[in-house]
C-alpha cells in the first residue's frame, strides 16, 4: 500500500483546536476517486483535501476537495488550510507571495503575507451564483431555525462550491438567539450545504450579523456536528431584491457573495486564516 503525507490544519485561528479543521492528503496522485471519496468519510471532518500536480502550467498545485458524501469544487477554509499545508510541506513555494490554485471552480489566486506562526493565506473566491429564491420553504425554516424569519427576501439559494440558503431575520438579537435544529436541516435537500441566517445591523444595509448552520454529517459509523458560528460581514448591495443584487453588481462585489458564501470566518472579499498547530 502506497504512503502518503496526512495533515490535519486548524483554520481560521491561531491557537489549535479553536478553528475550523480539514483533511489534507499530500502527493495524491495515485489515489483513484472513490478512495478518494473512502478517505473523506473516514476523517468524518466536513472537508477532505487532495494535492496533485496540475493539469496545467500556470497553477502551483491541484486540489481536490471531498465532503464525507460527495466532491466539491470549492469551498473556503479547505482551500486556506491546504495551501497552509503545501507550504509548510515544502510542496511549493510563493513567488512574491503569491499562489495560483486549480479547483474544481477553474484557477484561483491566493496570496500570503508572513511566515511560519504568523503566516495569513488568502484567496480571492470564485463568483457566486444565484440558484434561486425558495418561498415555499420559509415556514420550514422558521420551524427549523426556531424562530419566525423575515417576510422579505424569499430565502435564497448561493453556490460558489457548497451551496447556501440565505435567510434574512429582522434583528441582530433573533439570529443570536437561534437554537437550529441540526438533524431536521440535514432533511431540508441533499444539495445544500447550510443555512446562513443573517440580519442588517441597526436597519443598515451593510453591516450583517451572521450566523451559518451546517448540515449534520452522517458517515458510517459516527457522527458530527459543525457549530454555528457568529460574525459581522460587510455586504455590497442596496436593492431590495436579491436577484436584482446579483444582475447589477460589480464583479467585485460578486466577489464578496461568494466568500460570504463560501465560508463562516472571511473579510468581505477574501478569506482569511491564521497559521495554526498542523498535525502530521
Amino acid at each position: 500500500m502506497a504512503v502518503h503525507r496526512f495533515k490535519q490544519v486548524d483554520v481560521f485561528t491561531a491557537r489549535p483546536f479553536f478553528g475550523n479543521p480539514v483533511a489534507v492528503v499530500l502527493d495524491a496522485d495515485d489515489i483513484a476517486d472513490e478512495e478518494m471519496q473512502r478517505i473523506a468519510a473516514w476523517t468524518n471532518l466536513s472537508e477532505t483535501t487532495f494535492v496533485l500536480k496540475p493539469t496545467i502550467t500556470q497553477p502551483a498545485y491541484r486540489l481536490r476537495i471531498f465532503t464525507p458524501a460527495h466532491e466539491l469544487p470549492f469551498a473556503g477554509h479547505p482551500t486556506i488550510g491546504s495551501c497552509h499545508a503545501v507550504i509548510e510541506g515544502g510542496i511549493v513555494t510563493p513567488k512574491d507571495g503569491r499562489l495560483v490554485q486549480e479547483c474544481g471552480a477553474g484557477n484561483l489566486p491566493l496570496r500570503i503575507e508572513g511566515a511560519g506562526a504568523q503566516r495569513r493565506n488568502w484567496v480571492e473566491a470564485p463568483e457566486a451564483k444565484l440558484m434561486g429564491e425558495h418561498p415555499e420553504l420559509s415556514s420550514t425554516l422558521s420551524d427549523v431555525l426556531g424562530s419566525p424569519i423575515a417576510e422579505s427576501p424569499a430565502p435564497t439559494a448561493f453556490r460558489n462550491g457548497p451551496t447556501w440558503l440565505f435567510v434574512r431575520f429582522e434583528t441582530e438579537p433573533a439570529v443570536a438567539a437561534l437554537k437550529p435544529d441540526i438533524s431536521a436541516l440535514a432533511k431540508l435537500s441533499p444539495a445544500v450545504t447550510g443555512v446562513a441566517a443573517f440580519a442588517f445591523v441597526n436597519g443598515e444595509q451593510f453591516a450583517v450579523h451572521i450566523r451559518c448552520s451546517r448540515r449534520q454529517l452522517v458517515c458510517r459509523r459516527t457522527r458530527s456536528r459543525a457549530a454555528p458560528t457568529r460574525l459581522c460581514r460587510r455586504i455590497s448591495s442596496t436593492t431590495a431584491s436579491w436577484k436584482k443584487r446579483a444582475a447589477s453588481t460589480s464583479r467585485r462585489r460578486r466577489q464578496r457573495w461568494a466568500a460570504m458564501a463560501a465560508s463562516t470566518s472571511a473579510s468581505s472579499t477574501t478569506l482569511v486564516a491564521r497559521r495554526s498547530a498542523a498535525r502530521r
